[in-house]
C-alpha cells in the first residue's frame, strides 16, 4: 500500500474479497437500464449531498436518519419516473463534485447560522461533546448551539472537528476556535455537556450547566445496573446457544434488585433468541401484548422499559413458558411481580423527567431544575409497602442523586430557575436541591446566586437606561428586576 491512499486500500481490499461473482442477478440483468434527464440527475446528487451531509466523518450510523430514507425514496422514484432501472454509476456524480456541492452548501448553512445568531442576545446555549470516532478511532469535538427561528428554538450543530486527544486542555482549545468562527463570545455562551470529567474540566471557568440527563441517568444507574463483569454476562446473553439461557442462575450476594434485573435480561434473551417475542403479539387469548425489550446501558431508563414490557406482557410470558414446560427456568423473574412494579413505581418518575428535560423548549433551564427537585422528592418519599430490596435500591440512588446530581449544581444551572416568576430568588433558596448542596459547599450561598443575577439577568444597554431613569445604581436595578422578591413555589408534584 502506497502511504495512505484512499484509493489504494480500496483496491488492496478488493483483492483481499477475491473475484466477484460477474453473473449476480440485479434489476439490471432483465431490464434494459435508461439514463436520467438534467433535472432528475440533479435530484438525485441534491439528495445525496444531503444525505452524506447529515452525518459528516461518521458515516451512516443510523439508517432510519431521514435524509438516509431521503435518498432511498429519491432512488426509487427517479427509477419509477425514468420507466426502467439506472445505471448508478453513470449517474452519480464524482467525488470531487460531490465534494463541491458539500462545501458550497455547508458554507450556505454555517452563513445562515452566523445570521440568525446575530439576531439574538446574549446568553446562547452550547451544547459540547466529545466521542471517539469508530472507523479513525480518533477524538471528535461535537458542538451544538440553539438558535431562533421563527420564534422557534432549534439545535444545529455547527462542529463535528477532529482533535489531538479527548484530554480537557485539546477540548477547550477546539470549542474556542469553534465558537470564534461562529462568533460566539464565550462569556455570552450558556455552555453544557454531559458527566465525561474532561468535558466538565473544559468548562470550568465558563458560564456552564451539566447535563441533568445525563446526571439522573448516574444516579439510577447507581441502584439498577449491576457489575461490569455482570453486565458482560448480560451481554453474552444473546450469543449463548438456547440450552445455556435455560441454565442460567442468580449471582450469589449483591443488591437483590440487581440481581432480579440480570434474571429479567435473561428473560429477555431467551425470548428473543426462542422466537417467543413474536408469539406473544400473536396470542389471540390475550391480545394487545407487547415485546419484550433487552435494556441496554448505553440508553436512558432502558431497565425501566425492560420492566415495564415483561409486566405490561406478563399473562403473556406466563402463559407461553407453561406451554414450553419452561417456568421453572425463571421462577426468580415470576414470583417477584410485586418487586418488579415497585421497581417501575420507583423509576418512573426519572423518565418523565428525562423527557421533559431533553427536550428543546422554552423555560428548560427552570424546567430541569423543577424535575430535580421531583425527583429528590420522589427519593426521600417511601411508600408505606415499598419491599425491602427496592428501598434498599431508592437509598443507593439517594446517596448517588446527592454526589452526582445536586454537588454539581452551579449558580448558572439556577439561573433560569431564579428568572422564572414563580420561584424568583426566594423560592430556589427554598428547594430541597439546594438546601441539600449548602450542607456540603458555600458555592450556592445567597451571595453568589445574587451575584449570578447580577451578571446575567439585564441587557448591558437597558442597565444604563433603566438606572438613568429611576436615578439608582445598575445592580439595585438589576436586582429587582431580576424577581429577586420573594415567589410563589409552585407545589412539587403538581403541574406548573
Amino acid at each position: 500500500m502506497k502511504g495512505s491512499s484512499t484509493s489504494t486500500l480500496l483496491r488492496h481490499m478488493d483483492g483481499c474479497e477475491g473475484k466477484k461473482n460477474p453473473h449476480q442477478a440485479t434489476i439490471s440483468s432483465y431490464f434494459q437500464s435508461k439514463s436520467l434527464n438534467k433535472a432528475q440527475r440533479e435530484q438525485l446528487t441534491n439528495s445525496l449531498v444531503e444525505a452524506v451531509a447529515a452525518l459528516p466523518g461518521l458515516g451512516f450510523i443510523s439508517p432510519s436518519k431521514s435524509e438516509f430514507l431521503a435518498l432511498i425514496q429519491t432512488v426509487s422514484d427517479l427509477t419509477a419516473r425514468a420507466g426502467a432501472p439506472i445505471d448508478a454509476a453513470r449517474e452519480v456524480v464524482s467525488d470531487v463534485t460531490l465534494r463541491n456541492k458539500m462545501i458550497e452548501k455547508a458554507r450556505s448553512r454555517e452563513e445562515l447560522v452566523r445570521s440568525l445568531l446575530s439576531k439574538q442576545g446574549t446568553c446562547k446555549q452550547v451544547l459540547l461533546d466529545g466521542w471517539r470516532n469508530p472507523y479513525t478511532h480518533g477524538e471528535v469535538l461535537g458542538v451544538t448551539v440553539v438558535v431562533i427561528k421563527d420564534a422557534q428554538p432549534y439545535a444545529v450543530a455547527i462542529a463535528p472537528r477532529d482533535l489531538p486527544s479527548g484530554k480537557s486542555k485539546d477540548l477547550g482549545e477546539a470549542l474556542a476556535e469553534v465558537c470564534d468562527n461562529f462568533n460566539i463570545k464565550m462569556i455570552d455562551g450558556l455552555f453544557t455537556s454531559d458527566s465525561c470529567n474532561a468535558n466538565l474540566s473544559a468548562l470550568r471557568n465558563l458560564p456552564s450547566i451539566p447535563c441533568y440527563c445525563h446526571l439522573v441517568q448516574l444516579a439510577v444507574d447507581e441502584g439498577v445496573i449491576p457489575s461490569k463483569t455482570e453486565m458482560a454476562e448480560t451481554a453474552g446473553y444473546r450469543e449463548v446457544a438456547l440450552p445455556s439461557l435455560l441454565a442460567a442462575q442468580p449471582r450469589p450476594g449483591g443488591s437483590s434488585t440487581k440481581t432480579l434485573l440480570n434474571e429479567c435480561s435473561r428473560l429477555v434473551a431467551f425470548f428473543k433468541r426462542s422466537q417467543l417475542n413474536k408469539a406473544l403479539t400473536e396470542l389471540r387469548e390475550i391480545p394487545g401484548l407487547i415485546k419484550l425489550k433487552q435494556r441496554n446501558i448505553t440508553r436512558w431508563d432502558s431497565s425501566l422499559l425492560m420492566i415495564s414490557s415483561i409486566l405490561a406482557s406478563w399473562d403473556g410470558v406466563t402463559l407461553l413458558l407453561a406451554r414450553r414446560g419452561q417456568t421453572r427456568h425463571f421462577e426468580t423473574v415470576l414470583s417477584q411481580k410485586q418487586m418488579l412494579m415497585d421497581l417501575s413505581s420507583l423509576l418512573s418518575p426519572f423518565r418523565a423527567a428525562t423527557k421533559d428535560m431533553e427536550r428543546v423548549q422554552r423555560g428548560v433551564a427552570a424546567i430541569g431544575i423543577r424535575r430535580l427537585e421531583e425527583c429528590w422528592v420522589h427519593l426521600n418519599t417511601t411508600p408505606a409497602n415499598e419491599s425491602e430490596a427496592v428501598t434498599e435500591t431508592r437509598r443507593a440512588m439517594r446517596k448517588a442523586f446527592v454526589n452526582k446530581v445536586i454537588m454539581r449544581l452551579t449558580p448558572d444551572a439556577l439561573l433560569g430557575a431564579m428568572m422564572e416568576p414563580r420561584y424568583k430568588l426566594a423560592g430556589v433558596e427554598r428547594l430541597g436541591i439546594v438546601r441539600e448542596f449548602r450542607k456540603k459547599d458555600d458555592l450556592l450561598d445567597r451571595e453568589n446566586l445574587v451575584g449570578e443575577l447580577k451578571v446575567w439577568t439585564i441587557n448591558e444597554n437597558v442597565h444604563e437606561c433603566v438606572a438613568a431613569d429611576e436615578g439608582e445604581d445598575e445592580a439595585t436595578v438589576a436586582l429587582d428586576d431580576s424577581r429577586i422578591s420573594p415567589g410563589t413555589l409552585p407545589e412539587v408534584g403538581k403541574p406548573a
